[in-house]
C-alpha cells in the first residue's frame, strides 16, 4: 500500500531535517527532554510513601499472609509494609549484597516467621555476577551499569524452585527492585504465574532495562498470558497505560500486574487510562 501524499510530504521533511547537523542536535536534545517530561507524567517520586507503594500496602495488609521482597536491600519497603500487619506474617528477603545483607538483618527489628536469603534471583540456577559502586552499595544489580567498579561473584536462584523448596504454596504479594533484572526475576516464577499462586506483583521499570535486555511491552505480554493485569501506580492510584502512546520511555516507573483472585483493589484504586 503507497503512502498518502502527506505521509510522503512528512517523510520528506524529516530527510531534510537530517541532513542539517544543527536541526538534527536540536531534534535529539527534543527527544531526551521528551524522556525525562514522560518520567514525571508517569512517576511522582522514587519515595515509597509517596509514590503509590505505601498506598497499596496499606489497603491489602491485612489479607497478606505471605510476601516475597526480591531485592530487599536494607528493608524500607518491609519495613513499611511490618508498620500496617496486625501480625507477624511469613516473609522471604532477597538480598545478594553481602554488605547491604548485613545492614538488612540489622534494620528488620523482628524476624519472626521472616527467612533471609543471600543469594540474587533470577529465571535460572547458577551464578552471577553482582556489580556494585562502593559510593552506592545499596544499589547493585546483576545488570551493568558505568559506575561499577566492584565485582562478586553471587549465588543465583529462580523462584519456582526456591519457593517451593521453603515449603510456601502462596504468595500474597511479590515485591521486585532488582535495578533493571526484574522481567528475569519475573520469567523465573513461571509456574508459579501458571497457577496464579503469586496474588500481587509490584515490579519497577526504569532505564536499567536497557542492558538488561528488556522491554515493558514483554513484561507486560508476559504477564497478561497468565492472566495478569498490569496496571502503573502512581501516587493517586492504578492507571491502565497507553502503551501505544508511549512505547518503551525507560524511565522510572512502578507497576502493578493483578491476578484475578485480586482484582477487587481496583474497586479502590483504579483512576483509568492515562
Amino acid at each position: 500500500m503507497s503512502d498518502t501524499p502527506y505521509r510522503q510530504l512528512v517523510n520528506k521533511t524529516k530527510q531534510l531535517i537530517a541532513k542539517s547537523k544543527i536541526l538534527t542536535r536540536i531534534a535529539v536534545s527534543f527527544y531526551f527532554h521528551s524522556r525525562h517530561l514522560l518520567k514525571y507524567r508517569l512517576s511522582d517520586t522514587s519515595t515509597m510513601h509517596k509514590n503509590g507503594e505505601e498506598l497499596i500496602i496499606s489497603l491489602v495488609a491485612d489479607k497478606i499472609d505471605c510476601f516475597v521482597d526480591v531485592g530487599a536491600n536494607v528493608g524500607r519497603w518491609t519495613n513499611m509494609l511490618k508498620k500496617y500487619l496486625k501480625a507477624p506474617v511469613r516473609g522471604v528477603l532477597y538480598e545478594p549484597s553481602p554488605t547491604v545483607f548485613i545492614t538488612l538483618n540489622q534494620n528488620i527489628k523482628n524476624h519472626e516467621k521472616l527467612i533471609f536469603r543471600q543469594v540474587a534471583v533470577g529465571e535460572k540456577d547458577g551464578k552471577a555476577i553482582l556489580h556494585e559502586n562502593p559510593k552506592s552499595p545499596s544499589l547493585g544489580s546483576l545488570v551493568y551499569s558505568k559506575g561499577s567498579t566492584e565485582y562478586t561473584e553471587v549465588e543465583l536462584i529462580f523462584l519456582d524452585t526456591d519457593i517451593v523448596n521453603l515449603g510456601i504454596e502462596k504468595v500474597d504479594f511479590l515485591k521486585i527492585d532488582t535495578e533493571g533484572y526484574d522481567f528475569q526475576v519475573i520469567k523465573g516464577a513461571a509456574q508459579l504465574l501458571k497457577k496464579q499462586a503469586i496474588g500481587l506483583i509490584q515490579f519497577e521499570y526504569s532505564h536499567d532495562w536497557i542492558p538488561a535486555s528488556s522491554t515493558l511491552k514483554a513484561a507486560m505480554n508476559y504477564l497478561e498470558s497468565f492472566g495478569y493485569e498490569v496496571l502503573l501506580l502512581k501516587s493517586d492510584g492504578l492507571y491502565t497505560l497507553n502503551y501505544s502512546w508511549y512505547g518503551e520511555y525507560f524511565q522510572y516507573s512502578n507497576f502493578l500486574a493483578i491476578s484475578p483472585q485480586w482484582q477487587w483493589i481496583k474497586e479502590h484504586l483504579y483512576r483509568g487510562l492515562i
